[in-house]
């Protein structure tokens, strides 16, 4: 885990107990793939995450498909 990240979490504390699913943009120009591949193992148990190829910042404009078919799989039992 990065430095810069550990002091995000340090700020933030523990993650919310629910499953979450982190997905992120592999070209994001905001937050850099770094910090999504840090996020992943800092969330609670049940969790997820996820890079999406070919998009950045704005993956559920960018990819729509990808991006739902990562969340539907998420949801559904």
């Amino acid at each position: 885990m990065s430095s810069a990240y550990q002091e995000i979490q340090d700020v933030l504390g523990t993650p919310p107990p629910q499953p979450t699913l982190y997905i992120h943009g592999r070209n994001d120009g905001c937050i850099g793939v770094e910090f999504a591949e840090n996020a992943a193992a800092g969330l609670s148990v049940g969790s997820s995450a996820a890079i999406i190829e070919d998009a950045g910042h704005f993956a559920q404009v960018e990819q729509p498909e990808e991006f739902n078919r990562l969340v539907l799989e998420f949801i559904q039992p």
